[in-house]
């Protein structure tokens, strides 16, 4: 069971910390005979022990790691044993006959993640009984547990985790290191890398690691650059860009590699800042403060034990502080934004309630069966309003996590209507026929608004609308129009308003939105993305008012002159 090739730069280890672009060695074109040439000089045979000639194969895209590095590696024989798409597993073979890997394969499986000191290398696999038997490994050219690699080595994985890096930040896949300087396994890794193809001057080398799962052996595919490459130490910084607030803060640090060595040379380096009005540092601490809104570049430069001056660039964006309510931390999912869960936030997370809109609309029909205009009633007509709400916001999920089953629905929906006027304690001011006083409120900006409203539940007839019906019980205004309808509280008595009264009409309603958020948990061996699910939901809610005008009665009567219409 393979591991291998863990991204397309082969099993390179996932950092924790990113990097700018460092200083490297001459990384100049370097034509395929001269590489050739080199390394036969250096003990490579021109043909191997199948009789395959050496080959020179230029660099995918996955090799070019480094700003002008494009140089090859070597194989005898030619690539075999493609996928599906067409990428071959192996680049051929070496001296002695062994597969060399392709570390633009496909991954079998991910660490995802995992620790990797935490894993169960193998030592000297070379020598492993089970390693031997299940893959063929030995040690016939020389080259393993030699600490003449260890620099390549060493390079290979921090260099392939910087953001220069296929495997580096920003890769789903990939291990997590924690303990550069300090663990006694980076200072002994040649005793657990199996080198299949060694580096050369100008030639990248091939190497495998193997740990124990379960009983069962998986092996780790590690580039190892060419030499002159590794001969030039690196300052590099971390993290690579930053993004702060007007007064914020960030820490920079110096990161330092040195014949196979890595070291924080934050307080031993020089710091500036391109910009000073935009943030300013500490001098030998590295850590910036913003100042004014802009862009700045942040510099650092290491002079090395041997007196080698070098430097490293970071680049920090300041932001203008932003107002309370509408803070962007935490992505798509900050309170103040109201927007679902899973935005951003790959374990889909819980976020504020948020608000919907909506409408009102009103259809009246008379006890005769005529259907008023749109949003106007007479007296005694059957109303029935309906009610349109808005879609909440659509949940979204930062790939490679998705959402999938959206649906949302309004529920809990009430309306409420105007009370009709109630008698008082001596048995006057109640609503009649003869005495059509309006129920207790007042008119705003042209619409009246009743303090007593009697609330109705609304039935559901879709997912975005629902319905209530209600008959037109507290108002006569607008009757007197022409209809000559007798009031017997007008002072003195006559013929009553005629001016037609919109009226206020409220809805409030809960919208709930469900989905399943699918969360990334890695491949599984035969390279497919396993995803977990999570059921998410939201409720928000909505509130919206509409307008009937009432115009009239709608019932024959004494005076009245609309013969029940």
């Amino acid at each position: 069971m393979l591991l291998k090739r863990l991204s397309a730069i082969a099993a390179v280890f996932f950092l924790l910390t990113a990097f700018s672009s460092p200083v490297y060695a001459d990384t100049s074109s370097i034509a395929s005979s001269t590489a050739i040439a080199t390394a036969e000089q250096a003990g490579i045979p021109a043909t191997n022990l199948n009789g395959d000639s050496l080959q020179y194969i230029s660099p995918p895209t996955e090799l070019q790691i480094m700003p002008g590095m494009d140089y090859g590696y070597l194989a005898y024989g030619s690539p075999f044993d493609p996928n599906s798409n067409g990428v071959d597993r192996y680049i051929g073979y070496n001296q002695y006959g062994e597969a060399i890997d392709n570390v633009a394969f496909p991954p079998d499986a991910d660490p995802d993640g995992a620790n990797f000191e935490d894993e169960d290398w193998v030592s000297q696999p070379w020598l492993n009984p089970q390693v031997q038997n299940d893959f063929g490994v030995s040690n016939e050219g020389g080259w393993d547990g030699s600490t003449q690699y260890q620099d390549s080595i060493m390079a290979g994985v921090y260099w392939l985790n910087t953001t220069t890096g296929v495997g580096g930040i920003g890769s789903s896949t990939g291990y997590t290191i924690t303990d550069w300087d300090s663990n006694s396994l980076w200072a002994n890794l040649y005793q657990y890398v199996n080198i299949v193809m060694p580096p050369t001057e100008y030639t990248w080398g091939m190497g495998r690691m193997w740990h124990s799962v379960n009983g069962s052996l998986w092996y780790v595919t590690i580039p190892l650059p060419p030499l002159v490459v590794v001969d030039t130490p690196v300052l590099t910084v971390t993290p690579p860009s930053a993004t702060i607030n007007v007064g914020g803060t960030q820490q920079f640090d110096g990161i330092c590699y040195d014949n196979g060595q890595v070291n924080d040379v934050t307080t031993q380096s020089a710091w500036s800042s391109s910009s000073t009005s935009v943030a300013t540092i500490g001098a030998n601490m590295g850590d910036a403060q913003g100042a004014s809104a802009g862009t700045t570049n942040i510099v650092v430069t290491y002079v090395t034990p041997e007196g080698t001056t070098l430097t490293g660039t970071a680049t920090l964006t300041v932001q203008a502080q932003q107002q309370p309510g509408n803070s962007q931390t935490g992505g798509n999912n900050s309170p103040g934004n109201n927007s679902p869960p899973g935005g951003n936030n790959p374990s889909g997370g819980n976020n504020p309630t948020g608000q919907v809109s909506g409408a009102l609309s009103f259809t009246a029909v008379s006890q005769a069966g005529t259907v008023r205009p749109a949003d106007t009633a007479e007296w005694t007509d059957m109303v029935t309003a309906s009610l349109t709400s808005d879609a909440p916001p659509q949940p979204t999920a930062s790939s490679p996590n998705y959402i999938t089953g959206w649906t949302w629905s309004i529920s809990n929906v009430t309306l409420s209507y105007p009370t009709q006027a109630q008698p008082g304690s001596n048995g006057a001011g109640g609503f009649s026929f003869g005495y059509p006083v309006d129920p207790p409120g007042q008119m705003e900006n042209g619409v009246y608004v009743a303090t007593t409203m009697t609330p109705v539940s609304m039935a559901t007839q879709s997912s975005s609308t629902a319905n209530a019906s209600f008959r037109e019980t507290w108002s006569l205004d607008g009757a007197g129009n022409g209809r000559g309808i007798y009031s017997i509280i007008k002072n003195p008595p006559g013929i009553m308003a005629a001016t037609a009264t919109p009226f206020d009409i409220t809805a409030a309603w809960t919208v709930q939105s469900n989905w399943t958020l699918m969360v990334y948990e890695g491949k599984n061996m035969n390279g497919s993305p396993i995803f977990s699910t999570e059921t998410e939901s939201q409720n928000y809610t909505g509130a919206c008012d509409g307008m009937l005008t009432v115009d009239g009665s709608g019932v024959n009567s004494l005076g009245n002159n609309n013969n029940g219409n």
